[in-house]
C-alpha cells in the first residue's frame, strides 16, 4: 500500500491515496545481472557508514536477491546499521517525472543491543527487521511498481503490529540522516543513480494521518520528535494525543561525514 496513486494504475476504495497490489508481476525470474552494483555499493557503505563486519546473503532467487550489509555499532556510532544491495539489480517502474529514482536501496539502524547472530534470531522479535528489509526491497519488482520518499507499506490489511511488544505496524519511507549528506545517493554513471531510503516503523494512527493529510506533514512531525532511521520500537506516537518527546536529533550528528 502506497500513500499516493501510481502512474497508469487504478486505485481501490474511497481514499485515492491508497493503492492495493494483489497481482504479482508475471516475471518472477531473478535479474540476469545479479549483484550488478554490489561492489560500488560496498565502497559507498564503507565511505559513509563504515566497514561492514558481515554480509547476509540472500539465497531466494525471485525477482532480485537482496543482500544485507551490517556495520556494527561502535563508540562513535552507537547503533548497528543495515544496508541492502540487490534491490537495484532491477530498475523500478517509476513515472517519467521521477525516472531518475528508478534504482534504490534501503538503510536502517538498530540499537546496539540488537542480536546479530543466529541464536538471537530464534525469536521473531529479533529477526523481523531483516525480513522486512528484504520484503520491502522485493516489493516494487514483485508488483511491477515503485517506492519513493513518503510512501507507506503496512503490515497487512488491516495492519497488524510487526512483532510482540510493539504497536508499530507500518513502514514509512524517509531519508537517512545518521550519515553524511552525500550518503543517500550513489552515482554509478551519468544515467544511473542509486537512492537510499530509510523505512521507519510507524503506528496505525500515524499511517491514517499520512493517508488523510499527506506523508509530508507526518514526516515533519516525526522530524520534530527526533525520529530517525534508528528504530525505537517504544517511541511516542506523534499522532495520538499528548506531547511528543523532546527531539533527540534535530540535525545531522557531529560524527557524520
Amino acid at each position: 500500500m502506497l500513500d499516493k496513486p501510481l502512474a497508469g494504475m487504478k486505485t481501490s476504495g474511497r481514499n485515492p491515496r491508497i493503492q492495493r497490489h494483489t497481482r504479482p508481476s508475471p516475471d518472477s525470474r531473478p535479474s540476469k545481472k545479479v549483484a550488478r552494483y554490489r561492489d560500488a555499493i560496498a565502497r559507498h557503505i564503507e565511505e559513509h557508514w563504515g566497514e561492514p563486519s558481515r554480509l547476509f546473503h540472500d539465497t531466494i532467487s525471485e525477482y532480485v536477491r537482496v543482500h544485507i550489509h551490517v556495520v556494527e555499532a561502535t563508540k562513535e556510532r552507537p547503533y548497528h546499521t543495515l544496508i541492502t544491495s540487490g534491490m537495484s539489480d532491477r530498475p523500478m517502474r517509476t513515472p517519467k517525472e521521477v525516472k531518475e529514482y528508478r534504482f534504490a536501496e534501503l538503510v536502517i539502524s538498530l540499537p546496539p543491543t540488537w542480536p546479530l547472530d543466529g541464536k538471537g534470531w530464534k525469536h521473531e522479535r529479533h529477526w523481523w527487521p531483516f525480513q522486512w528489509l528484504r520484503q520491502i526491497a522485493r516489493l516494487p519488482h514483485e508488483f511491477n511498481t515503485f517506492l519513493f520518499y513518503g510512501h507507506t507499506v503496512p503490515n497487512g490489511d488491516p495492519a497488524k503490529p510487526f512483532a510482540p511488544g510493539t504497536k508499530l505496524c507500518c513502514m514509512l519511507l524517509s531519508s537517512p540522516v545518521l550519515c553524511g549528506e552525500e550518503a543517500d545517493t550513489l552515482a554509478i554513471d551519468k544515467k544511473t543513480q542509486i537512492h537510499f531510503y530509510s523505512p521507519i516503523p510507524i503506528y496505525r494512527e500515524e499511517m491514517d494521518f499520512a493517508l488523510s493529510r499527506g506523508s509530508v506533514e507526518l514526516l515533519e512531525r516525526l522530524e520534530n520528535a527526533g525520529v530517525t532511521e534508528l528504530w525505537d520500537l517504544q517511541r511516542t506516537n506523534v499522532c495520538k494525543g499528548g506531547r511528543t518527546k523532546a527531539a533527540r536529533l534535530t540535525s545531522r550528528p557531529k560524527h557524520a561525514k
